[in-house]
């Protein structure tokens, strides 16, 4: 089959002529051209044809024949994937008859050709079943399962990830052991994983329907002693009919009582360990999870069995909380620890306390106890509202000098919300101070959380030396700060964001000028004259920014005219003139009146980006302005070449009525 690695080029670029893109073809003509495109050899046309049939939905049903054929057959997992997208948009009847054929033709092969590989055709059936759900694939539940001891590895995943998606389905106790088993004898890394899922989607919630050892002696001591005391009490009733009164001798209803030490009399069973014969299928899979949490050299696996003991819960799970807590400690696998800290917290935040403890314990051991902070606090992370008591030892982390631990305590306290309020100052320093703007972005994203709920003038101090401060990283810091706690405190420091638009730091700049826009016409008063000052910088950025912000001023700042008309006169560059006739547009006709003639520069120029931007400028300010250049206008609708300049000249017009 031909391939090309530019997999895209069916999407994007039709051929010419295509009749696949032929939206007008009726329908029959459309499956036909179809179904034809399904058999050529290119897989672009291919994929395309699977595409093209996945938007006809139930009207494709003609080629459902072909659509099988491809879902088992095709050497291209995309072409077989979307033919099995396909295949499940059909009536129940067809899936019916899809899941049978894929039983026929690919749960049941068996032999290896030159031609057909048996482990991709059950691959790929399996694959098409999984896609199909448990309605149409449980009829065919032995076939699939026969493929968990297939000698292909492809073979045992899809069916372990094919039982895993039919979850409370598979009901089976004898194939939930065969997944157990598989779990810790598969050579195969990706097939224990597959199994490990699959016993937790099986499983999921079965932990609190099992009973374990202790539970089941208790039970029968329970049930012992209810019987014994139901026959002593009807062996009393016998007597006291028989004996009126009951005189504690030899005979009476008390003594016969007593006679009943033939009862077998409870008595408290050691607990101990159960063999495979004694156990469920569940309470085996537990077994083998567990074992395969501490042992398996693969933390994909480890992580996987994690997740399924969290998944399974309940009290069984109880006993294996020790393992869990084990791995969120010690194991290698970022992963796995997390999966584990996961399930403790499914467990009802067994060890929060412990792991909190283990985390203060770290953050005094230094760098030594690097890996055991890390990994405490990352489980921690993971307690959800069982972490909120303890929020005391991740602001400790905040301290921290690893930049990995201080991240991860801000991201948790973040998730507290109002809980992280008293912290919120240590926030506000690593905001400012902090050597990794990653970890700045969080912190300033903490404290964007809480919001209105900060008092701006706690900060206002720190803020005003940060912005002194030689560091560019501090600079951008409170800048930053600034702007998450909101205009109240950024008006104070507007003019000195006008002196950062001449910043040595581009960032610096570009934030300066940010700010100074959000801010708008409030601001206008207290920079507008520092604006000016800069408006022909010999940087054409810094031009730019100054023009932005004035034009956000609007009308308060319209008194800044001047200035802008004479930079208009010397301006050369196309983009800042640009800028300039916005910023005039937004001045309003007032303003703009007494300086007609500047703006005959743009109208009557010969450059189509200054003609462009000077037209926009008079629409904007519209009234007397327009009414003055009337004759200019309707002779650019009329004449111009441009397109947009016609457009912009008759959006003027419709000032006047025009």
């Amino acid at each position: 089959v031909a391939c090309n690695s530019n997999r895209a080029w069916c999407m994007t670029d039709p051929l010419p002529n295509d009749p696949l893109d032929n939206p007008d073809l009726p329908l029959d003509a459309r499956l036909f051209v179809l179904q034809s495109a399904l058999r050529e050899a290119d897989f672009h046309r291919r994929l395309k044809a699977c595409n093209h049939a996945y938007d006809l939905g139930r009207q494709a049903e003609t080629v459902v024949g072909d659509l099988i054929d491809l879902a088992i057959y095709d050497p291209d997992s995309e072409v077989r994937e979307r033919a099995s997208d396909v295949l499940c948009l059909q009536r129940r009847e067809v899936k019916e008859r899809v899941a049978r054929e894929l039983a026929e033709k690919g749960l049941r092969y068996m032999k290896d050709t030159l031609q057909l590989s048996a482990r991709n055709l059950n691959r790929s059936a399996l694959h098409t079943m999984r896609v199909l759900g448990p309605e149409y694939g449980m009829p065919y539940f032995d076939d699939i399962t026969h493929l968990l001891v297939s000698t292909a590895s492809v073979a045992r995943r899809g069916a372990a990830e094919c039982l895993g998606t039919y979850g409370k389905a598979v009901t089976d106790g004898e194939v939930i052991k065969v997944l157990g088993r598989k779990l810790i004898e598969d050579v195969n890394a990706e097939v224990r994983k597959a199994c490990a899922v699959a016993l937790g989607q099986i499983l999921e919630g079965a932990g609190e329907h099992i009973k374990d050892a202790e539970e089941e002696a208790e039970e029968e001591r329970r049930k012992l002693e209810d019987e014994r005391m139901r026959l002593k009490a009807a062996s009393s009733a016998t007597e006291a009919s028989e004996v009126p009164e009951s005189s504690g001798e030899p005979g009476s209803a008390a003594a016969a009582a007593d006679d009943l030490d033939w009862l077998p009399k409870p008595k408290k069973k050691k607990k101990q360990e159960k063999n495979d014969d004694e156990m469920s299928a569940a309470e085996i899979c537990v077994r083998y999870i567990t074992i395969q949490l501490k042992n398996d050299k693969y933390g994909i696996v480890r992580a996987a069995c994690a997740q399924a003991l969290g998944s399974i819960g309940g009290k069984i799970i109880m006993s294996q909380a020790e393992s869990l807590f084990v791995c969120t400690l010690r194991d290698e696998c970022r992963d796995a620890r997390l999966a584990a800290a996961e399930a403790l917290t499914k467990l009802g935040g067994l060890y929060s306390t412990n792991l909190a403890e283990v985390l203060g314990m770290s953050l005094e051991g230094g760098e030594d106890a690097q890996s055991t902070k890390l990994a405490a606090e990352q489980a921690l992370s993971q307690q959800g509202e069982y972490a909120v008591p303890h929020a005391g030892k991740l602001a400790d982390a905040l301290l921290d000098v690893d930049e990995e631990v201080r991240l991860i305590a801000i991201t948790t306290l973040e998730s507290f919300g109002e809980e992280s309020l008293p912290y919120s100052k240590r926030f506000f320093q690593i905001a400012l101070h902090d050597n990794h703007d990653y970890v700045q972005q969080a912190a300033l994203h903490a404290l964007a959380v809480l919001g209105g709920k900060l008092d701006v003038s706690e900060y206002a101090s720190a803020l005003a030396e940060a912005m002194q401060s030689e560091s560019v990283s501090v600079r951008w810091g409170a800048m930053k700060a600034m702007q998450v706690l909101g205009a109240q405190s950024m008006l104070p420091h507007a003019p000195l964001f006008v002196e950062f638009l001449v910043d040595d730091s581009w960032y610096i700049r570009r934030m300066a000028a940010d700010l100074l826009v959000e801010l708008g016409p409030a601001a206008a008063d207290s920079t507008k004259e520092g604006l000016i000052e800069i408006l022909d910088d010999a940087d054409a950025d810094v031009r730019i920014a100054v023009n932005t912000v004035l034009s956000k001023h609007g009308v308060a700042s319209s008194d800044s005219i001047k200035a802008v008309i004479e930079q208009v006169r010397k301006e050369e560059r196309m983009d800042v003139l640009s800028a300039l006739m916005e910023t005039i547009g937004s001045f309003g006709e007032e303003a703009a009146l007494p300086y007609l003639e500047d703006l005959d520069l743009g109208l009557y120029s010969k450059k189509e980006e200054f003609r462009y931007a000077t037209t926009k400028a008079i629409a904007k300010l519209g009234g007397d302005v327009v009414r003055l250049r009337k004759d200019h206008l309707e002779s650019m609708v009329s004449n111009d070449k441009s397109q947009r300049i016609v457009d912009a000249a008759a959006e003027a017009l419709k000032h006047i009525g025009l």
